[in-house]
């Protein structure tokens, strides 16, 4: 049996592994915990609000993404200088990527020359119906004659040339294009020289404006040309804006910008063209 004095020792004993929580200490922990999660709210609220705030400036405005043509805004860029009350801005800013993300999806699908889009009377059509009637847009009418105009001067343009282009970019993407650089490679020399002399050959195209004031035209290639194709076992558009492509998607989208009131900024592309908006010298 155990002693008093045993029993004494064993009480003392666990009295003393009891922690008791002082009701002071207790409170002050509570008036901490609320104080540090006030300031950590309030600091929430100042860096929402500064994030949230908008001040006049420049702005690079992002183009919407689209899961149907999900590259149309790559190699782009739109900055746009805006002024007025945060809020004033905040719509600006909207507007101006609604503006810009409509604009430039509806000219880049006009102009891709090998894929067609419902709805979308484009480049891609033409290739895919040479030598029927095609009714355009009012700005693809315009692009295509223009496109055709400087065709025929002579001057180094040609809007026949994608298959040409196509040849080219086929090499120069290669990781290793030294075996089939034309320098090298004597079938391939061939093949480039065989397509280069025919592109160059306008006799060997037609572009005809069928019906100006419903913008009706018709392409259509040679049989010598269409020959040709099947010997060098080419596919792909013939008919291609090719290095005047981005020119022409950034003259649209100007036009298309200022007439929605969105004049202040610029349009340039990774490209090196840069195109300013009708009041940029304003900003």
């Amino acid at each position: 049996m155990e002693t008093e004095e045993k029993k004494e020792k064993k009480n003392k004993k666990k009295k003393s592994d009891k922690i008791e929580v002082s009701v002071k200490h207790k409170t002050l922990r509570i008036i901490c915990f609320v104080i540090v999660t006030v300031i950590a709210i309030v600091s929430f609220s100042i860096g929402i609000s500064q994030w949230v705030k908008k001040e006049p400036g420049y702005y690079d405005i992002k183009a919407s993404a689209d899961d149907l043509v999900p590259g149309y805004a790559n190699g782009i860029t739109l900055t746009c200088y805006f002024d007025g009350k945060s809020d004033e801005i905040r719509v600006k800013n909207n507007n101006a990527t609604t503006a810009y993300s409509n604009g430039l999806k509806w000219i880049y699908c006009m102009v891709d020359a090998e894929t067609n889009y419902d709805g979308y009377n484009n480049i891609a059509m033409l290739n895919q119906h040479m030598g029927e009637d095609i009714s355009v847009s009012s700005e693809l009418f315009n692009i295509l004659t223009d496109a055709y105009e400087f065709t025929c001067k002579g001057t180094g343009y040609n809007m026949f040339a994608g298959l040409l282009a196509q040849e080219w970019n086929s090499i120069l993407y290669l990781d290793d294009p030294s075996e089939v650089d034309p320098l090298n490679d004597p079938y391939e020399a061939e093949r480039l020289e065989k397509l280069a002399e025919a592109t160059a050959n306008l006799d060997n195209f037609s572009f005809e404006i069928v019906d100006e004031a419903k913008h009706t035209v018709c392409f259509n290639i040679s049989q010598e040309y269409r020959q040709l194709i099947e010997d060098l076992e080419l596919e792909g558009p013939v008919l291609d804006l090719n290095i005047m492509r981005e020119a022409f998607i950034l003259r649209y989208l100007t036009r298309t910008l200022n007439d929605a009131g969105i004049t202040t900024g610029f349009i340039a592309t990774d490209s090196g063209l840069t195109c300013t908006l009708s009041e940029s010298s304003e900003a």
